[in-house]
């Protein structure tokens, strides 16, 4: 993607809302948390950052020189028990890797995949297909017997509940994606040159374009400003790439979050420019009858974007077309973003573990993705033929411009 001087982009602006930012969520009857939602309201709150944790509980292990103030990825426990066996006890530092071991299992517990200096990133999909439970707001326990209608976190409660049985069939998909990207090599490029230009920016923001958006709108309207909030041209130029690329966000400089179907909860509105640019919105009311299956895939796919307006996609799209076996494709492409994302960590942070140690790593990895040790061979082949034969040196920190040229993954070229 070719950039523009920062003095020659025209900064984005958007209308500001009358008193401060509007959602939609799911109205609930007396079933708490039933996912039986039935009514739509406009509920006026302050917004907030929803999809970034942040924490105070600095663990000893965030204090270790590997971990603090770097993007941290954590490794599947598996992979960190087979490193601390007596195969491996030359090839790596074990004080490190008590470390890592502690954070994977903290994050599993937590739910998250990265850790920034206190800020937790997460993938909405890694375990979505496990059975997933909430939990409602604590409180006394006769503090809300009496109310008539559920509060706002036993709906927010609800409406995750809604989306998590909503995007479970699509999860495969969406994890295939995510090993799709990643191994593309325009993509990369164009999210390298992104994190040139503007990488510290959208750092200071967690990764989180809805987020900073809706702080700058809250700001904007606090402050009384007359007129549009301008955007920054990171932030635009950042939302402009998700939108792209059919990303909600990402989870630090290296982890692309896709975009996933809603059936309820929190749309801010900073978002529906994004979600209106990357598919459709699509309302079926209920006083009407479901079409069938036929009818409503064709009005579905008409209400989506023109395939024309995405040339750079056209290779996902062909996986995706319902006239193909899709599913062996898609399972490969996932397995290879964890073969690809395990094997940049394990280059970035333990380099010393691949000598005479490679063939028994593809083993390992064969075994714990149930795959063959072919299969995972292959997928080696397909990143040295894409990506170029030093893929695996891709870090997981911003990038920094030390030539003055793009820092890729070395790849022999880029579709369009």
């Amino acid at each position: 993607m070719t950039s523009k001087k920062k003095t020659t982009q025209p900064q984005a602006s958007l209308d500001p809302l009358p008193e401060m930012e509007v959602v939609r969520r799911h109205n609930l009857s007396g079933n708490t948390l039933s996912d039986k939602a039935h009514q739509i309201q406009f509920i006026q709150e302050t917004p907030g950052t929803w999809s970034v944790k942040s924490t105070d509980q600095l663990r000893p292990e965030f204090k270790h020189e590997s971990v603090r103030n770097r993007h941290f990825y954590t490794l599947p426990i598996w992979l960190c028990e087979e490193l601390e066996s007596e195969e491996f006890s030359g090839k790596v530092d074990q004080e490190q890797i008590a470390v890592e071991k502690e954070l994977s299992h903290w994050a599993a517990e937590e739910n998250f995949i990265a850790v920034h200096n206190g800020h937790l990133f997460s993938d909405p999909y890694r375990d979505i297909d496990s059975p997933v439970s909430f939990r409602s707001q604590e409180s006394a326990p006769d503090e809300q017997s009496n109310q008539a209608t559920p509060n706002a976190a036993a709906l927010d409660n609800a409406a995750r509940i809604r989306n998590e049985t909503v995007k479970r069939p699509f999860v495969q998909a969406l994890r295939g994606y995510q090993g799709w990207l990643m191994s593309n090599p325009q993509f990369l490029q164009e999210l390298d040159r992104l994190l040139l230009d503007h990488g510290p920016e959208i750092e200071d923001n967690h990764f989180d374009a809805q987020a900073w958006h809706v702080r700058l709108q809250a700001d904007w309207i606090m402050n009384q400003n007359p007129g549009s909030v301008e955007l920054p041209q990171a932030l635009a130029r950042y939302q402009v790439f998700l939108s792209r690329w059919r990303l909600s966000r990402l989870a630090g400089p290296s982890y692309p979050i896709p975009l996933g179907p809603l059936a309820s909860g929190l749309i801010p509105q900073s978002m529906f420019h994004q979600l209106q640019s990357s598919g459709g919105f699509f309302f079926l009311p209920d006083i009407i009858p479901i079409p069938s299956r036929d009818e409503l895939r064709s009005l579905i796919t008409g209400a989506l974007s023109a395939e024309e307006d995405t040339p750079h996609l056209a290779k996902w799209r062909s996986l995706m077309d319902s006239s193909k076996s899709k599913g062996p494709a898609i399972q490969q492409h996932k397995r290879r973003f964890q073969v690809q994302h395990c094997w940049r960590l394990l280059h970035e942070r333990h380099p010393g573990i691949f000598s005479r140690k490679r063939n028994k790593l593809q083993q390992l990895f064969a075994g714990a993705l149930e795959t063959s040790v072919n299969s995972i061979k292959e997928d080696f082949r397909e990143f040295n033929r894409t990506l170029g034969d030093h893929w695996e040196e891709r870090g997981f920190q911003l990038p920094s411009n030390v030539s003055g040229s793009t820092p890729s993954a070395n790849s022999p070229g880029a579709d369009n």
